[in-house]
């Protein structure tokens, strides 16, 4: 018997829709977005930035992350179904309903338009724009091998966001800090993609691997994550933090580059699973030298 049909006899408690909602939208891929909110929220140097404001950020990024997670999920459910990779998750096999994924979504608008409400008219007003971007990015798949970076746009605006949440004005950073996430996104998106490469060919389904092969895509991401580095560090510059953040983003890029370095070899294998968990300390990286500058000044 396999986990997932285990699942279905065991009892459905709080604890069980719990953990199958956490697994469903792997909540620990978290650490992707919610340290460059926090970054671009430091870059902006703001007064505002007190507990109450971390509290709601937080608050935000959890309902904005399970809410796009379960949007690609529900929208993706077809394909996912048919793909031996991803036919057991819970969705897909069934385990949850689809009645239930659009309730729990229903659920996290709610928290997060009201997350941007308290934060203030400005995040308010763009709140929908991030709510978009997770029903666009899942079609995007079906008809453009440069899906990539639709999905870099979608997460990229993490410290855009941050920024907002705390200032009402805007400079060049945060949006140089929008184009690194964006880049390093996309780049790490290219090469997950090269596990699913013989089944997007003949299921239509488009990428990058898809499209042009492991070669071409091992190269267009070294590339985005050369310029994602360079955005980033250029950001953390410009925002004149001071020597801790700056070396903080400097390690943050040495980091990715090795990342890429070490997997160069494993694409379109299991192991990719790894490399793109290991991205995400990435932005912890950068944020620990925000951080310490913060703790030290």
């Amino acid at each position: 018997m396999t986990d997932r049909s285990a699942a279905t006899s065991e009892r459905r408690t709080i604890g069980w829709y719990a953990r199958a909602v956490v697994r469903e939208v792997r909540a620990e891929q978290t650490l992707f977005s919610l340290p460059f909110v926090f970054v671009g929220a430091i870059a902006s140097r703001s007064d505002r930035l007190g507990a109450r404001t971390i509290v709601l950020m937080i608050l935000a990024v959890a309902a904005a992350r399970t809410l796009g997670m379960l949007l690609n999920r529900i929208i993706d459910a077809t394909i996912d179904r048919l793909n031996p990779r991803t036919r057991d998750r819970y969705l897909a096999s069934g385990t949850l309903s689809l009645t239930f994924a659009y309730a729990l979504a229903a659920v996290c608008v709610a928290i997060y338009v009201f997350v941007a409400w308290l934060l203030g008219p400005l995040p308010l007003t763009l709140s929908p724009i991030p709510v978009i971007l997770f029903v666009f990015y899942p079609y995007t798949k079906r008809f453009t091998p440069f899906c990539h970076f639709v999905l870099g746009v979608t997460l990229g605006l993490a410290p855009l966001a941050g920024w907002i949440a705390v200032s009402d004005r805007v400079t060049l950073v945060p949006f140089l800090f929008f184009a690194g996430v964006g880049l390093w996104v996309a780049g790490f998106d290219i090469l997950y993609a090269t596990m699913d490469i013989d089944f997007d060919r003949s299921h239509a389904i488009h990428s990058i691997p898809a499209r042009w092969g492991l070669k071409t895509a091992r190269a267009v991401a070294f590339a985005c994550h050369l310029l994602a580095a360079l955005c980033v560090i250029v950001a953390t510059i410009l925002s004149k933090m001071g020597p801790f953040a700056v070396a903080g983003s400097v390690l943050a890029a040495l980091y990715l580059f090795a990342l890429d370095m070490r997997y160069r070899n494993s694409l379109a294998t299991p192991a990719v699973n790894a490399y793109l968990q290991a991205n995400s300390y990435f932005s912890v990286i950068v944020f620990l030298g925000f951080l310490l500058e913060v703790v030290i000044s």
